[in-house]
């Protein structure tokens, strides 16, 4: 799988999707190199992408930051600290892990003011969206 580093502009793309569908910051990765392909973005700092890593992975230098147009729960949990986000009881938290859906609205759930996963939400129901169901 051939990966490129994205230019500044579907850089801000990504970032305007994930504002208008979670409520994060439109310069939520300006501190960052992204670079992927059609179906996966990685984010990695700049300093990490300064010289030539000739012979390491993708996988081994940055934070696999979306899958098939999805935020990763990597990326929700450490970059959509900020997003609002529905809070989850301790029950509520468990049911939303193992059997992928809870009753909700929005679009980031969190446990004790820390983003857990996103969902997509129908019908009052969250979904999660990273569900390995």
């Amino acid at each position: 799988m051939t990966h490129r580093i994205l230019n500044s502009r579907q850089k801000k793309k990504i970032t305007r999707e994930w504002a208008d569908d979670f409520g994060t910051s439109d310069d939520l990765l300006s501190g960052c190199v992204a670079y992927g392909d059609k179906k996966e973005t990685w984010i990695a700092s700049r300093g990490c992408m300064e010289k030539p890593l000739t012979g390491f992975a993708v996988e081994s230098v940055g934070l696999k930051a979306s899958s098939n147009g999805n935020p990763t729960i990597s990326a929700v949990q450490l970059l959509f600290g900020n997003a609002p986000s529905g809070e989850l009881s301790l029950e509520q938290a468990k049911r939303f892990i193992e059997r992928g859906e809870v009753e909700g609205k929005n679009k980031i759930a969190s446990y004790r003011g820390h983003p857990i996963d996103s969902a997509n939400v129908k019908n009052g129901m969250m979904t999660r969206r990273n569900s390995k169901k």
